[in-house]
C-alpha cells in the first residue's frame, strides 16, 4: 500500500483531515518503505504526528490467541477465526499438510498436527497466514520437546508421537499437578500388561460434537479407533495438546504399581493396584456424588 492509499483511507475513516497535508509531513518523516506491513489501530483523536510516529515506529496491532491447554485443533481454529485471523476450516486443513509436517521434521507417521500446536499465548498480525501461525505453535513445542526428551522416548521404545499421544491423554485426566506422574504409572502399566486404557477423554475425543457433556454408558461401546475401552494400547494420536509437564511425565512415569484410578470428585483421585480395591473405590466416591446430585 502506497503513502497516497493509506493518506486517502485515514481521510475517509476520519483519523486525519487533510490526505495533501499528511503526504506533505509523510514525504518528510517517513516512505513508502518504512511503513511496516499490518493492522494499525487509531482514534479520531490522535494527531497527525502521532499517526505518523505510529508508521515510523511499526506500531502495528497484534492480536492476541491464547490456545488452552489439551485444546484441540477444532477448538484452536475457532479461537482464531474469532479473532479474525484465519477460517477455521482452512486452519483445520493446513494442519494436516504433508509438506509443512513434513518441514517441521516430526515423526514420519504424523499425518495431523493435532497435539503439536503447543498451548501458549501467541502473537500474531491480522495479515498472518494459516501455516505460519502454524508452524509458530509447532516450534514452540518443538522449542520445549529437548533432545534429552528425545532420547528418553527412545529408551521407553516410543515415537514423539507415541509420548504426545500418551501425554494428552495424561492431560486430560489431570485434576491437580501432583498427579501427573501417577496418572502416567497407571496407563504404563496398562500398556506392558496390554490392558485397556479405559479413559474417558478418548472416548469423548471419539463423540466429537456429538458428545453433550455427559458420558454414559453407551458411550463407552461406540465403535471408534480413538475408544480405548474397545482397543487395546494408545489411541492412533494425540487427543489434544498436552503441556510439557504432561510430556514429561509420560516421559518419566511413577516408580508405583497401580493400574487403576477413580476421581474422587474434588480434582483428586483414588489410585488402586487391584480391581477389588478399585471396584470398592468406585462404589464408594460414586455413592458420593449420586447423594450430592440428589441434594442439588
Amino acid at each position: 500500500m502506497t503513502l497516497r492509499w493509506i493518506a486517502g483511507t485515514l481521510e475517509n475513516e476520519g483519523i486525519i483531515g487533510n490526505k495533501t497535508l499528511f503526504m506533505i509531513a509523510g514525504r518528510l518523516l517517513l516512505s513508502d518503505k518504512d511503513v511496516k506491513a499490518g493492522e494499525y489501530l487509531f482514534t479520531t483523536d490522535m494527531s497527525l504526528l502521532e499517526v505518523i510516529s505510529s508508521f515510523r515506529n511499526g506500531k502495528v496491532n497484534y492480536r492476541t490467541v491464547t490456545v488452552p491447554v489439551g485444546a484441540k485443533i477444532d477448538q484452536i481454529g475457532a479461537i482464531l477465526q474469532g479473532e479474525g485471523l484465519v477460517d477455521k476450516e482452512t486452519f483445520k486443513q493446513i494442519t494436516k499438510n504433508h509438506a509443512l509436517i513434513g518441514l517441521l521434521n516430526l515423526d514420519s507417521d504424523i499425518d495431523s498436527l493435532e497435539g503439536f500446536l503447543y498451548p501458549d499465548t501467541y502473537y500474531f498480525i491480522k495479515s498472518s497466514s494459516p501455516d505460519r501461525i502454524a508452524r509458530k505453535m509447532v516450534m514452540r513445542f518443538k522449542k520445549l520437546f529437548t533432545p534429552d526428551m528425545a532420547r528418553r522416548a527412545s529408551e521407553l521404545n516410543m515415537t514423539v508421537k507415541e509420548v504426545v499421544t500418551l501425554a494428552s491423554v495424561i492431560e486430560k485426566e489431570l485434576g491437580v499437578e501432583s498427579e501427573r506422574t501417577l496418572i502416567s504409572a497407571v496407563f504404563h502399566n496398562r500398556l506392558r500388561r496390554k490392558m485397556p486404557l479405559q479413559s474417558d477423554p478418548t472416548v469423548i475425543y471419539a463423540l466429537g460434537e456429538d458428545f453433550d457433556g455427559d458420558l454414559k454408558r453407551k458411550h463407552l461401546i461406540f465403535k471408534s479407533s480413538y475408544n480405548t475401552y474397545l482397543q487395546r494400547g494408545l489411541p492412533p494420536g494425540p487427543i489434544g495438546s498436552p503441556t510439557i509437564e504432561s510430556i514429561h511425565a509420560a516421559l518419566h512415569p511413577a516408580d508405583v504399581d497401580y493400574l487403576y484410578f477413580v476421581s474422587k470428585n474434588d480434582g483428586t483421585h483414588y489410585f488402586s493396584n487391584t480391581f477389588a480395591e478399585h471396584d470398592k473405590a468406585v462404589t464408594t466416591y460414586q455413592r458420593v456424588l449420586a447423594v450430592k446430585k440428589t441434594i442439588q
